[in-house]
């Protein structure tokens, strides 16, 4: 409404300019008529104001019938003030000067004259204000024709745009993009230091080969690595030279920025105790630490000073990798995010994560984000950038083309799919064959590793409730089939197919362990967490009983898992998924037992004792070792 507002406000002031223009010049050159001895020159300025009349004119038509839609155009604007201007300074001009023949034909001198006389310096005066107002029209007729021009000009752009999709990545960020590659990837120097040789091409002009190199003299002698990189232009080779300081990790100015203290850093950059190029021995920049820590203005005054987001360490992690969800403050969160946003850095990793059409290679955790921030989806959407603002009317394949069940708080999803109003359990689907990382496999093994966490971990998280991943659970479940919950699949880190729900329970044993150096879980455990997710099935209208059947029949049939020790005993458990490295020792799931009813589900464990007996008897038959003079029996 605001904006349908200013349109008709924009076009009734351009009327009311033409026709304040249109007056003022008449009457200006009637009262110049009663002045004796006008100079020719303002005689051939009415006649250059006559002139941009049909120019007002034509901006009337243009801002009435919105042809270019030239209204929301700085251009526009500014040429709307200049015509402004210059129409109050002909109407004010036309004021004074009626008066001043007024005042002088009142006169004595002038009473039996039938025009009046000006002295030199006063129509001086008024030849430069008509000559003023004239140059501000043609300034306003100017900055209209560019109005025009810029606004056919977006036209044509944003149908191209529309078209193809090339065009659409490299416009819509409104910057021109120069050539971008992958950094060096930093390694550990020997004593006689190091050098390290890439060729590599920009996605977007993979015609384009870079040479870059990495020279890094032994320590003993400097602490300087030079970053070198040459390509062919169409105008001859490009090269570039960048410079790195290399230092020991106790250095003072990591310590400054990990503490956020920004007096400190400047004060070491002014006095060169450090510089903006530092680098530790993992090849962390000083952004890498100041994002990793949460201090944002010391990360906006980096990049500011030149720092990239790009640069890698030896993990191949750039700055936005580091920018930790679980510990970070979630205003901290959306401050750095929101920045990002409006500097523009996201801009490429943001059409590559919706609107890409190729695989394309993100250089931040954009998907750790999207999903795990409250409003960080909501903030991308109001950047505004051509084509996501239609996001919610996206197939699901391309609205989570990259959904990482690893990365995903659930009150922040299930508020993405109600808030489109369109979206059915059913067509979400599809998203569980985009890739492994959002397979319902992985699904089950978060909900069951969230589930455990809850119980068993220590400190914030132990307190924060499990219901959103059930009441995501059960939406996801709705409509669903035995078999699609029985199908089995592969993991991301075991290459054994198993079904979701006996991937979750194993896989998030294995990370329970491992994460809180328990020496064991209680085979009870496992049972009351089986009986939640079946809870969350049965909701969903899927019969537990022939749930049941399928699961064991798939069990049966799976020897690895059967000879699995899913709770290992000793002090330090070694389950892993290498076959020869798995504990020998621990609770073996036997098999177990299903009903129509969650409580009906029992597993039956065994530590398969009598082996242990057996191993004892055999070292006593058959020892190993004889003792010295000891009997030896015939």
């Amino acid at each position: 409404m605001a904006e349908v507002f200013g349109v008709v406000v924009s076009a009734l002031t351009v009327a009311e300019m033409a026709g304040k223009f249109g007056s003022s010049l008449v009457k200006l050159k009637k009262l110049w008529n009663e002045v004796q001895d006008v100079p020719n020159e303002i005689t051939q300025l009415f006649r250059q104001l006559e002139l941009l009349r049909p120019v007002l004119a034509e901006m009337e038509s243009e801002f009435t019938q919105q042809t270019h839609k030239v209204y929301h155009n700085s251009a526009a604007n500014l040429s709307m003030e200049y015509c402004q201007q210059a129409v109050g300074e002909l109407d004010a001009l036309a004021e004074d000067l009626q008066s001043r023949i007024s005042a002088a034909k009142m006169s004595k001198r002038n009473i039996t004259k039938l025009k009046v006389t000006f002295k030199k310096d006063q129509i001086r005066s008024y030849q430069e204000k008509i000559q003023f107002a004239l140059q501000l029209l043609s300034l306003s007729q100017q900055t209209y024709t560019i109005s025009v021009v810029k606004s056919r000009l977006l036209t044509i752009q944003s149908e191209n745009i529309l078209k193809n999709p090339q065009v659409r990545r490299r416009v819509s960020s409104g910057t021109s993009r120069e050539l971008t590659t992958t950094p060096i990837l930093w390694r550990k120097a020997s004593f006689f230091g190091g050098f390290v040789y890439q060729m590599v091409s920009d996605p977007i002009h993979p015609d384009i080969e870079v040479h870059q190199a990495r020279v890094q003299l032994p320590w003993w002698i400097s602490e300087t690595v030079w970053d070198f990189q040459a390509h062919r232009a169409y105008t001859g080779w490009k090269f570039s030279l960048k410079t790195w300081i290399r230092r020991p990790d106790d250095t003072p100015i990591f310590t400054y920025v990990e503490r956020g203290s920004l007096h400190d850093v400047l004060k070491a950059f002014s006095s060169n105790e450090a510089s903006i190029q530092d680098v530790d021995s993992d090849g962390w920049t000083l952004l890498h630490i100041a994002i990793c820590w949460g201090h944002l203005e010391i990360a906006k005054i980096l990049m500011d000073m030149g720092l990239s987001l790009n640069e890698v360490g030896m993990t191949y992690s750039s700055p936005l990798d580091h920018m930790d969800l679980d510990y970070q403050p979630l205003e901290t969160s959306l401050g750095l995010f929101q920045y990002l946003l409006d500097t523009g850095e996201l801009d490429d990793d943001m059409e590559g994560y919706f609107l890409s059409e190729d695989e394309y290679a993100l250089s931040s955790n954009l998907p750790e984000v999207i999903w795990r921030v409250p409003e960080a989806l909501e903030m991308m959407i109001k950047k505004e950038l051509i084509g996501l603002d239609s996001y919610y009317q996206f197939p699901p394949k391309a609205r989570f083309s990259r959904l990482d069940w690893s990365y995903v708080e659930p009150e922040v999803l299930l508020s993405d799919l109600y808030k489109g109003g369109n979206l059915e359990p059913a067509d979400f689907r599809v998203v569980f064959g985009i890739s492994r990382l959002s397979s319902l496999r992985s699904f089950a093994e978060r909900y069951f590793w969230n589930l455990f966490w809850t119980i068993y971990a220590k400190g914030e998280k132990r307190n924060q409730p499990f219901g959103p991943w059930r009441e995501l659970a059960r939406w996801i479940f709705s409509g669903f089939s035995v078999e699609d919950l029985s199908q089995e699949e592969p993991g991301k880190f075991d290459s054994v197919s198993v079904t979701p729900v006996l991937a979750g329970l194993a896989q998030s044993i294995f990370r329970l362990l491992f994460v809180t150096h328990a020496q064991f879980l209680e085979p009870r455990s496992l049972e009351k967490a089986l009986h939640i997710w079946l809870e969350d099935v049965q909701y969903s209208g899927i019969d537990l009983a022939g749930y049941g059947r399928r699961e064991l029949e798939l069990y049966l049939t799976n020897s690895s898992l059967q000879s699995r020790r899913w709770l290992p005993t000793g002090v330090s458990p070694a389950y892993t998924n290498d076959p020869e490295k798995q504990a020998v020792s621990g609770w073996r799931l036997v098999t177990f037992t299903y009903g129509p009813e969650p409580q009906d589900w029992k597993l039956i464990w065994d530590l398969d004792a009598w082996e242990y007996a057996g191993d004892f008897w055999d070292q006593i038959e058959n020892p190993p070792i004889h003792i010295p003079g000891g009997w030896i029996d015939d």
